[in-house]
């Protein structure tokens, strides 16, 4: 299976356009505390919660703060695995994956991958542990 089979449509993203407090509205929305940032599919970084809550003008776009420039990613034709290990060593709640040309395909969520892994690890198999 490749990361990209496992892509979340229900991740919202944002625009550089939205201001800081319509990111946290979307987060409050989405239960998410990371949503990509993304213009005409091309991935422009994770905006995470804290760094909102932290930032001193959450009115202004988010093209305008200094923290946009965070860009964990993974390939779409990778393995989930990948993503899992970059969602462990970033505290990532949600993984952007990208295509070849680094467009934005979409992201998957922890839980997702979390899934993926116990569906597929022989967990529930007679001695799979």
């Amino acid at each position: 299976m490749l990361t990209e089979q496992l892509i979340s449509l229900a991740i919202p993203t944002l625009l550089p356009t939205d201001s800081g407090n319509r990111a946290l509205l979307l987060m409050e929305e989405s239960h998410l505390s990371q949503l990509p940032m993304v213009q005409n599919d091309e991935y422009l970084g994770l905006i995470q919660e804290t760094a909102l809550l932290d930032w001193d003008t959450p009115e202004r776009a988010l093209s305008s703060a200094d923290f946009a420039n965070y860009k964990p990613a993974v390939s779409g034709t990778g393995h989930p695995f990948d993503a899992l290990k970059l969602a462990n060593e970033q505290h990532l709640n949600i993984v952007p994956v990208l295509d070849s040309g680094l467009k934005y395909l979409g992201a998957i969520t922890r839980d997702e991958l979390l899934r993926y892994v116990s569906e597929n690890a022989g967990i529930d198999t007679p001695g799979g542990i």
